[in-house]
């Protein structure tokens, strides 16, 4: 079984049917359709991924009734939210990203890190760690929910920052 394999029975199990990779399009050397998910990476607007984003951290939510997999999805999705503000972000301000698969990824903390601060870099390093524990390693042990509740709670807060300043440069461009 290859690993593209493996990652498309996690996704299922997460409830990520159908997405061609973690990251699609980018990921995926025979994607066909039209790209409404990270298609968007190499030349949307910026308010494209702050839209995208926005749908994201508003369903990164466990209650008290949780499950493990509503805790999985909820930190893949937060991730999610700060990647896609993140890339609106350094798209608002001119800022390119040129790498692909994990390294696009940790190019994008490495140039947040620069452009808002060391701290918001590690943080987004930290996230992503914490999605792929998520998204692909099964045996991994769940933090306890006050714990869970708190990392979601610093990502939303890191989440709106970044998608506030973002907005702010897009205005000052329009206007």
């Amino acid at each position: 079984m290859r690993r593209a394999d493996v990652a498309q029975l996690v996704e299922h199990v997460l409830g990520k049917d159908g997405v061609s990779g973690s990251i699609p399009l980018i990921g995926s050397r025979n994607f066909t359709g039209e790209g409404v998910f990270l298609g968007l990476l190499r030349s949307s607007a910026p308010s494209s991924h702050l839209r995208l984003a926005e749908g994201l951290i508003k369903t990164a939510e466990i209650g008290e009734a949780h499950s493990e997999y509503e805790i999985r999805n909820a930190f893949s999705r937060s991730y999610y939210a700060l990647f896609h503000a993140s890339h609106g972000y350094l798209r608002a301000a001119g800022v390119g990203v040129m790498s692909t698969g994990r390294k696009y990824h940790g190019s994008l903390h490495a140039e947040m890190g620069r452009q808002m601060g060391r701290s918001l870099g590690q943080f987004l390093r930290s996230a992503y760690g914490l999605r792929r524990n998520s998204d692909y390693q099964p045996d991994w042990s769940v933090p306890p929910f006050y714990s869970c509740v708190e990392r979601l709670k610093e990502a939303r807060g890191h989440y709106y920052f970044v998608k506030r300043t973002a907005e702010n440069l897009i205005s000052r461009a329009q206007g």
